[in-house]
């Protein structure tokens, strides 16, 4: 009996994310149960849980009762919206363009309604200043309760390699989740791999985000500075999306590639990503290694494998691993070090 465990990562949903994932997950996986192959159903909420089953109708129930916790775009908005990738970049990045972006939001969305907002290098100073202030103190608090959701889908799944160990193989876990900032729990991932890989659990992740869509231009006004400024930002707020989209799927990729499971991304069609998914190794070997940097200093230390002679056989390997140190140190170096060009070896 080959046992998979499907992990949803609602706490990182909104609602069109859940329709979209647990409709796929359905469609799927309808037509593969049976008596030797049986799927439970797991959230990182904790809220809906279907143990390891061959029934269909158990099965949709079990994802049917899966709600999104993120909120919808109707809900009110703080001024200026923060995503916790801008915030870990306010604080830990050193590159002013995410406070540039955030000064222009704050300024767009504190504008008295029906008047055209001031291009924001016009301000004053004293003004500049006080938003910069607000703007740090929302940051932390984007990151913190960032953290707090990321930490609750991460001890979920500890939990879950646990469950799962103790089951025959084939056993395997899917992890469907949009991806997320790991930050200060960086090394937790890497410890968290590294426990599933000992258990021998594989784990595959699906990226559930898909394609990035880019924000348009905006229209041009009479005000060619104004306009000038928007283009900037906008040019600068879809790298950005993009390199939180990249950021937030190292977890996922991690977490696969150091227990031997796949990593399926740039997908909008879940569906086949869950079938590209499934696929196991009919039989690896796991090698390990001792760094001789024994510096706890937090850094993101890149790994680089080769393979000799190719043949039958493939390599995985993380990308690299954190040394242990402090919140804050961990945190900084999953900004500027593990996508710089100039990373540590």
């Amino acid at each position: 009996v080959r046992y998979t465990a499907l992990y949803f990562d609602d706490l990182h949903y909104d609602f069109t994310d859940t329709i979209r994932v647990t409709d796929s997950a359905y469609l799927y996986f309808k037509s593969t149960l049976g008596p030797e192959n049986k799927v439970g159903v797991f959230t990182s909420s904790g809220e809906t849980t279907l143990n390891f089953t061959d029934d269909k109708d158990k099965l949709h129930q079990a994802l049917l009762a899966i709600k999104p916790h993120v909120p919808s775009a109707g809900q009110p908005k703080s001024c200026p919206q923060l995503s916790d990738f801008q915030a870990m970049m306010l604080l830990y990045g050193g590159d002013p363009l995410p406070l540039r972006i955030a000064l222009d939001d704050m300024n767009a969305c504190s504008a008295p309604g029906g008047l055209e907002d001031p291009p924001t290098s016009s301000l004053p100073v004293a003004t500049l200043r006080r938003m910069t202030d607000s703007i740090n103190v929302r940051a932390r608090q984007v990151i913190a309760e960032s953290e707090v959701q990321s930490g609750k889908t991460l001890d979920g799944l500890d939990r879950l390699i646990t469950q799962v160990s103790t089951l025959p193989d084939p056993r395997a876990i899917i992890v469907a989740s949009p991806g997320f900032l790991a930050g200060s729990q960086a090394r937790q991932v890497d410890l968290l791999a590294r426990r599933a890989t000992r258990l021998h659990v594989i784990i595959s992740a699906l990226d559930t985000t898909g394609l990035i869509r880019q924000l348009s231009m905006p229209a041009p006004t009479q005000n060619r500075m104004l306009d000038e400024e928007r283009e900037a930002i906008v040019a600068a707020k879809n790298q950005m999306m993009a390199d939180r989209a990249s950021m937030a799927a190292d977890v996922l990729q991690d977490l696969s590639t150091m227990t031997g499971g796949n990593f399926i991304g740039n997908k909008d069609d879940l569906e086949s990503g869950f079938k590209a998914a499934i696929p196991l190794p009919p039989v690896y070997y796991v090698l390990g290694y001792t760094p001789t940097d024994s510096s706890e200093n937090g850094r993101f230390h890149s790994v680089r494998i080769e393979v000799v002679r190719h043949g039958l056989m493939g390599v995985q390997a993380p990308s690299g691993y954190y040394a242990p140190g402090t919140e804050q140190e961990i945190a900084r170096s999953s900004v500027r070090d593990r996508h710089s060009s100039s990373r540590q070896k």
